[in-house]
């Protein structure tokens, strides 16, 4: 019975004892989105790039849901599946590795965002630190593009045309050297 006594006792000094523990209440005030900093996108399609992306449904998808965002997690998730919609589906002109990992990429920082989203507690720093980064990816990818259907196949174009020029000099010096083999 002492020992019941005892342990009793033990127990109220220890439960008495005890620090108090504060409770972090999580903040559901709603973010403005006029405070903070968020990016624009910077680099836009030119020339041939614009004309042509304006013929894939998926990437004009996407960047009309980007032009409507609204930050929510159901927008968010909505511009997920568009990107791996245009990674599923390039079209010809820009179907090529480089362009398929800007893509990636993209898809991947907007994971990283609709992760975040999910959070708790968010920092409006953190968050325009993220949303950020998609702003940077497509900026990325808009100058992949760019570069691939403005600048490497005009490249390509005329390196062809410079190589059938060789080939043809190439063909009239050696008709040349042999009607003057057969001139001799």
């Amino acid at each position: 019975m002492t020992f019941f006594f005892g342990s009793l006792i033990m127990l109220c000094l220890l439960l008495s004892c005890k620090k108090e523990v504060e409770v972090v209440t999580s903040s559901t005030q709603k973010v403005s989105f006029a405070d903070i900093k968020l990016r624009q996108p910077g680099i836009e399609l030119i020339g041939k790039a614009s004309r042509q992306m304006s013929e894939w449904p998926e990437y004009v998808d996407f960047s009309t849901r980007l032009e409507n965002y609204d930050h929510s997690v159901a927008a968010t998730r909505e511009l997920v599946t568009a990107a791996q919609k245009m990674a599923d589906t390039q079209v010809d002109h820009v179907d090529s590795q480089p362009v398929l990992s800007r893509i990636k990429v993209l898809q991947t920082r907007l994971g990283i965002y609709l992760s975040y989203l999910d959070y708790t507690v968010k920092d409006p720093e953190v968050r325009a630190e993220k949303f950020n980064d998609i702003i940077q990816a497509l900026d990325e990818l808009k100058d992949q593009i760019n570069w691939k259907v403005n600048e490497y196949d005009e490249n390509r174009r005329q390196l062809l045309e410079d190589l059938e020029l060789d080939r043809l000099a190439d063909q009239e010096a050696a008709e040349g050297s042999v009607d003057s083999s057969a001139v001799n």
